[in-house]
């Protein structure tokens, strides 16, 4: 395992273009672990059902040469044993890379060919129905899982959370069984707060896990992540531990830019736009806004807006892309509850709304009333 020394002699030997890219192209790839970056779609397939997948590879804002980059298809990691591979290409000089596959449902990940630098997509998994261009992959240290036995008859999972290679405090380690729901939704396990020295250590039941860590600024448990906050994910990804073996499994966080730097692409993303009212048309304050992938709200929501205030308007900026509900909600962290102020707005596409990077939708009412 390498220690923080380790990692930035480790550093110097990668070879890296000498350009360092444009700032705004620099934000875009910090961005990436949670918000997914500046990824698009086109809306041209070619006729024989397959797409390109195309986007950056980056070291520290540049561009990052001969990297890895690897397409696995997401039902592999249903599968037991190791996922199959779909298809694998080089960064090239510039940190550009360029796949072909069949349009479908994929985890994207980029390693050096050294294997102690990783890349995971933030939007992973990847729905792939039309050409993709923009994805960005910043590399951060990997930390190769280590398994050893122990002396009980239980399942450990143990390590560290780190940040530029250096101890993260009240960090919170969740495993997930699944990689479906892109991490999001109540997780399988959670750790306790790490301490000051950023370790966490978790008792568990023999199985296979992806081990995440969502660090929010606010101390929020739920909801998007934003400008300040935290995120990685332990580049062994789905990783299974056997009875009486610990998993020593260090995870390093990439942290996501500051508001300054956020407004320079706000252009770039999709923006939605509208009031909340009661049923008597006067504005509601204290009302969130929610993107979900069905009607009805149920899960945690894929984007949540801040709360309103007194004029009860709201508004959606994100680097999503697709078709999804509108609805708000007064509560969050849990399905709808008899006597929440609950609201849906009705889309133009079979009630859903139809983001675009750098389109607008505004002028959007909704009604608020109690849920029975």
């Amino acid at each position: 395992m390498k220690s923080p020394a380790k990692w930035r002699s480790a550093k110097r030997r990668h070879k890296q273009t000498k350009r360092r890219l444009p700032g705004s192209l620099l934000f875009c790839i910090t961005l990436l672990l949670i918000l997914g970056g500046c990824a698009s779609l086109s809306p041209v397939v070619d006729g024989g059902g397959r797409v390109t997948i195309a986007g950056l590879v980056s070291l520290d804002g540049r561009g990052y040469e001969g990297a890895i980059v690897s397409l696995y298809p997401l039902g592999e990691f249903t599968k037991p044993g190791a996922p199959e591979l779909l298809t694998q290409t080089v960064s090239e000089e510039s940190g550009r890379f360029l796949i072909e596959a069949p349009a479908g449902i994929y985890l994207i990940t980029a390693r050096s060919k050294a294997g102690d630098l990783f890349a995971f997509f933030g939007r992973n998994p990847l729905r792939v129905g039309a050409h993709q261009r923009g994805l960005t992959l910043p590399l951060v240290p990997a930390h190769e899982p280590l398994f050893s036995k122990n002396d009980t008859d239980t399942s450990l999972i143990k390590g560290r959370v780190l940040l530029h290679g250096h101890p993260v405090a009240d960090a919170k380690v969740s495993l997930y069984l699944s990689a479906e729901a892109g991490f999001r939704g109540q997780p399988y396990a959670t750790s306790a707060p790490t301490g000051e020295d950023g370790k966490f250590n978790m008792i568990i039941e023999p199985g296979s896990y992806f081990a995440t860590v969502k660090k929010r600024a606010s101390g929020r448990e739920i909801g998007p992540l934003k400008p300040g906050d935290l995120f990685g994910i332990a580049p062994g990804l789905r990783m299974t531990v056997e009875r009486g073996v610990t998993l020593n499994a260090d995870i390093e966080l990439l942290a996501l830019p500051s508001r300054e730097k956020q407004a320079r692409f706000l252009t770039k993303f999709a923006k939605i736009e509208g009031v909340v009212i009661d049923a008597e048309g006067a504005p509601l304050s204290g009302m969130r806004a929610a993107l979900y992938e069905n009607r009805n709200m149920l899960g945690e929501p894929i984007f949540l807006s801040e709360p309103t205030g007194s004029d009860g308007t709201f508004t959606i900026s994100t680097s999503l892309t697709g078709k999804f509900y509108l609805g708000v909600r007064q509560l969050i962290g849990a399905p709808p509850s008899s006597g929440e102020l609950v609201g849906f707005a009705e889309g133009p596409d079979e009630g859903r709304f139809d983001l675009t990077p750098g389109g607008t939708t505004g002028g959007i009412n909704i009604t608020a009333r109690v849920t029975p």
